[in-house]
């Protein structure tokens, strides 16, 4: 997000400042949104040839507005938990990308920085410390957020497929597990998994879904079934490896901050929170 935030210092208003006629005719109806260009952590290099972000860096997307907080506060996309990604979908100025095939990590940036465009770069969020319990309010600085390093594949033992998918073998079993990145939609489906399980009484399973949702082949066997059969039972050391590298190799942002307690001076380390408030101004 370092580019983004430059570009917004340099480009965009002040939080507080009011905006010019887009024209010089003094018509208010030449008002068009101003947009913003947001760098993509993924850079496009793990979308399939034919995505439209294939080899795209960035995208652009236009400044939210009045309408937008129609779509972020409307009970029924709220409810059904697609709220903000309807909302993502509405300002992405290039029609023929889908929010559902985004990376996960491409997502996010754009939810970072559409919440600058709408209400600055400052997020203020009541915060308990963790070591006296001392309630304050803490004001993050959203422009500090950036894109992850990626890891370097070759100290990892990984290797990066034409198709943007990661192999690595595994340290207990020794099979080559091919992985790829999580999509949106695929956030959809581990969570309809889960509620179909809470719904017949079984315990939900979120962490071996959501591995085998990332999991596309075990020693070039692509088999759905056999691949699932294979989570089951997998030992532990092995798929912490599977998280190991999809958290330092795919892309996505660093949200932790420095968060410092006014009464006990006790700091830590803690991950920007996504409150229902984060498309809301103070006001």
């Amino acid at each position: 997000m370092r580019n983004n935030s430059d570009r917004l210092q340099r480009n965009s208003a002040p939080d507080d400042a009011p905006v010019e006629a887009a024209t010089k005719s003094g018509n208010i109806f030449d008002f068009v949104a101003p947009t913003e260009i947001v760098d993509l952590p993924s850079k496009g290099k793990f979308y399939p040839e034919g995505h439209p972000l294939h080899g795209v860096d960035q995208i652009e997307i236009r400044f939210m507005t009045a309408k937008d907080e129609d779509i972020l506060s409307s009970p029924t996309l709220l409810k059904k938990g697609i709220a903000i990604d309807r909302f993502l979908q509405n300002i992405i100025l290039d029609k023929t990308i889908d929010v559902r095939s985004l990376l996960i990590g491409d997502k996010n940036a754009l939810i970072i920085a559409s919440r600058i465009t709408g209400f600055g770069h400052e997020y203020p969020v009541g915060m308990t410390c963790g070591t006296c319990a001392h309630q304050h309010e803490y004001v993050f600085d959203l422009t500090e957020i950036e894109a992850k390093e990626p890891g370097d594949l070759d100290e990892l033992g990984a290797t990066l497929t034409d198709e943007g998918t990661i192999k690595t073998t595994l340290p207990y079993t020794k099979i080559e597990a091919q992985i790829r990145p999580l999509l949106v939609e695929d956030e959809y489906k581990i969570a309809d998994a889960v509620k179909r399980q809470e719904s017949r009484g079984q315990e939900p399973t979120p962490y071996t879904t959501q591995l085998k949702t990332m999991i596309c082949a075990l020693n070039d066997v692509s088999n759905r079934a056999q691949i699932h059969q294979f989570v089951d039972i997998m030992p532990t050391r092995d798929s912490k490896h599977i998280n190991s590298i999809y958290n330092k190799v795919f892309p996505n942002i660093d949200m932790r901050q420095r968060v410092e307690c006014p009464q006990c001076a006790a700091a830590e380390e803690v991950n920007v929170p996504i409150t229902v408030n984060f498309f809301w101004s103070r006001e």
